[in-house]
């Protein structure tokens, strides 16, 4: 038996660290490679874990601040405010590759309000264009409103409507994909779903404080076999794997064997800062690597270690930065 208290949390920055890494060896091709030459999905199953990790870990620790605040919705709104501000100011800094992308889209499609407005709503459900990791925080801020405003008083109506929604976007996305001209499966409606578990899993951390680890570790094995039973089935259905079936429930259950797991991590804020840093900073860093050296370094790995590198370093000077008066615009990076 292992024993969590709600204050030892470390499992959960360690969590986030891996998931960060696991994201930018998926855009850096990284795992496409590692499952090309090993003939298996089994990497990218650990992959596609990434994104509902960081979801339900938002939502994990949303509802542990609440708990230790008595005014839920001013605590509610301090979250809304600060991913709002990471919104707008990674919105900035992608601008020139936003603009550049909707420009030649444009030219292509013709200059219109119809594609404007389309544009927009694209922009809306499934973040901007070129900016790959904006529909996470589309999506954050879409499932803190509907499950802490929208849904507050309709608890269940609110966790059947996530439901449906996330089984309707993996039907049309995985099994029979449909040519949408929006990606349901990196849109803000996948996000309440995660955000409704996150919730439920603090709750159960607080209630349950004593798990069985062995239980859990095989509980997670067998759905982890199950995943990639599914993920093979959406393979031969030439459909998406950014959202099935056994996700949700894998996702949650990795979650619970890092959070039960009893460990503190030296200088966690550092470290948590950085995960949400690279979350957010590796794709930019890799469309400018694009324009220089992306592809005359042939090898996945070295571009992958190149990536992980200038998001180290960039973030060394950011975080240096921030020390300045005149950089404290600095600090809504991460």
């Amino acid at each position: 038996m292992i024993k969590g208290t709600p204050k030892d949390i470390g499992g959960i920055d360690i969590l986030k660290i891996f998931a960060a890494l696991l994201i930018v060896a998926l855009h850096s091709e990284l795992i496409l490679s590692l499952n090309t030459k090993f003939h298996t999905q089994l990497f990218m199953i650990f992959a596609r874990m990434a994104v509902p990790l960081f979801f339900i870990s938002s939502s994990f620790l949303l509802a542990r601040h609440i708990s230790m605040h008595h005014d839920q919705q001013q605590a509610v709104g301090k979250y809304v405010k600060r991913v709002s501000r990471l919104y707008l100011f990674w919105l900035v800094l992608y601008g020139y590759f936003i603009v550049k992308a909707t420009e030649a889209n444009m030219n292509i499609n013709g200059w219109s309000i119809h594609n404007f407005v389309w544009g927009l709503l694209r922009c809306l459900l499934s973040g901007p264009k070129t900016m790959l990791l904006g529909w996470y925080l589309n999506a954050s801020l879409f499932s803190v409103l509907f499950v802490y405003y929208w849904f507050k008083k309709h608890h269940y109506l609110g966790v059947a409507l996530a439901l449906i929604s996330f089984i309707l976007v993996v039907i049309f996305s995985g099994y029979y994909p449909l040519q949408w001209p929006l990606q349901v499966q990196t849109s803000i409606f996948v996000g309440p779903i995660y955000f409704y578990l996150g919730k439920l899993l603090f709750w159960w951390f607080e209630h349950k404080p004593r798990v069985n680890y062995w239980i859990l570790a095989g509980l997670t094995t067998l759905v982890f076999c199950l995943a990639w039973w599914e993920i093979h089935g959406a393979s031969f259905y030439h459909g998406n794997n950014d959202q099935l079936f056994t996700f949700p429930l894998l996702a949650s259950l990795l979650f619970l064997l890092f959070l039960y797991l009893p460990i503190k991590l030296p200088c966690a804020h550092w470290w948590r800062n950085l995960t949400s840093f690279m979350y957010l900073s590796h794709y930019l860093l890799m469309k400018i690597f694009y324009n220089f050296l992306y592809f005359q370094i042939h090898s996945v790995a070295q571009r992958y270690l190149i990536i992980v590198g200038l998001v180290l370093l960039s973030y060394s000077v950011v975080s240096w930065l921030q020390r300045y008066n005149w950089a404290k615009i600095l600090r809504s990076a991460f």
